[in-house]
């Protein structure tokens, strides 16, 4: 998929969905929840959701943070079992490389990276070509890399793009059309929409807790 092509899966896309994140058509769309943590001996030891939701009879794929711990985000830091709460975007640089790492297995060799212009204001020159993508009411520029370059930054590799992604990655895709990620700044969790092929490919990482979600149904945080 080009810029282009993106734009108008999620233009199509009803306002404050799942889809709207992420596009429609997409065969499987899903919440990855970043962990809470807590803290054992100046370690942080990660604590999924439906944990620290035992109980409370929710449905963690219609469930906001607040639903699964009764504590709001950014206000009540700490609870029952966490010590710290879920990272947002993609400031969790463990989430972020197990991700990508599963998803680029059924990628392309042509990859897009893209970051909010909001959050990152001083986007460093890069080779090739650099589009704005005007979505989710906020611009986001985006680039070009190789599926190469993005495992090398997985592998923790020293790669050209490494500079440009942890914190501040907002959007990728593969080209091919296997899957869309969004990081949004916003939401304690990741969305995706893949093919079923990349979906199972994120459920098989134990260490990632993916629920499914309804495009239609409207964000929560």
């Amino acid at each position: 998929m080009r810029p282009r092509d993106v734009q108008l899966r999620l233009q199509q896309a009803p306002n404050g969905t799942w889809a709207s994140l992420v596009g429609v058509e997409w065969p499987f769309y899903g919440r990855i929840l970043h962990p809470a943590y807590r803290l054992v001996g100046g370690t942080q030891v990660p604590v999924p959701w439906r944990t620290v939701a035992k109980d409370r009879g929710v449905t963690l794929a219609k469930s906001s943070w607040y639903d699964v711990s009764g504590a709001r985000l950014h206000h009540d830091t700490s609870g029952a079992g966490w010590d710290l709460e879920p990272s947002v975007g993609a400031s969790d640089a463990e989430l972020l490389t197990r991700v990508l790492a599963a998803l680029v297995q059924t990628a392309s060799e042509s990859m897009w990276l893209g970051h909010w212009t909001g959050q990152y204001h001083d986007f460093p020159a890069r080779e090739g070509e650099q589009v704005l993508l005007g979505a989710f009411k906020r611009e986001y520029r985006v680039f070009p890399v190789t599926r190469s370059g993005v495992l090398e930054h997985v592998r923790g590799r020293e790669s050209s793009y490494a500079q440009v992604m942890g914190s501040t990655l907002s959007v990728a895709w593969d080209e091919l059309g296997s899957w869309f990620i969004n990081f949004d700044i916003d939401l304690p969790s990741t969305v995706v929409g893949c093919t079923e092929e990349a979906a199972m490919l994120l459920k098989a990482d134990a260490q990632l807790e993916v629920v499914e979600v309804d495009p239609l149904d409207h964000v929560i945080a």
